[in-house]
């Protein structure tokens, strides 16, 4: 397994780099601001492995860089043709970034790994995939912590006010 991940795989390594995306500048103009990535992969046509994308959120201005990785894609889980994910970035500063996209395939077993190679060899496929990025995404983690801090002192009046009542029943 570690030969799957090794750095020395040229072919690999080559197949990443084809498939590696870079967008920019992206300018964000006001902020901070949230940013959402959404990224749809046409099926390809091996169909054995797991992929995601690490990305990087890089502002040449400030050589700063946010790196993630999105939800892992499972490519023989469905039949529809498109597969997609979303990743939200909060609190991005103001100013101008490029964005790198580099895909990262996760083969099931030894086997499948030597069956994508082989196929990728031969067909020299390359993944296909559209990015859409959204700036000022609502971010609603807020609406919940506000839910909470004020249904909690209802809930506790509530079960306080419970409580003398089932004290007076008993005196009673």
């Amino acid at each position: 397994m570690k030969n799957l991940r090794s750095t020395k795989n040229a072919a690999g390594l080559a197949w990443r780099d084809k498939n590696t995306l870079f967008l920019g500048p992206l300018d964000i103009p006001s902020g901070p601001t949230s940013l959402e990535l959404e990224l749809d992969v046409k099926q390809p046509k091996w169909t054995f492995a797991w992929l995601s994308f690490t990305c990087s959120l890089y502002d040449p201005q400030r050589s700063e860089s946010r790196d993630f990785v999105t939800d892992a894609l499972d490519l023989s889980a469905y039949d529809d043709e498109l597969r997609s994910t979303k990743t939200l970035l909060p609190r991005v500063k103001t100013g101008s970034y490029y964005v790198r996209l580099e895909p990262y395939l996760h083969p099931g077993s030894i086997n499948d790994y030597q069956r994508w190679y082989r196929d990728m060899s031969k067909n020299n496929e390359v993944l296909q995939y559209k990015v859409t990025i959204r700036r000022d995404v609502p971010v609603h983690y807020w609406l919940v912590a506000s839910f909470v801090f004020v249904t909690l002192p209802l809930i506790w009046f509530f079960l306080k006010r419970q409580g003398f009542e089932r004290q007076r029943m008993e005196d009673n």
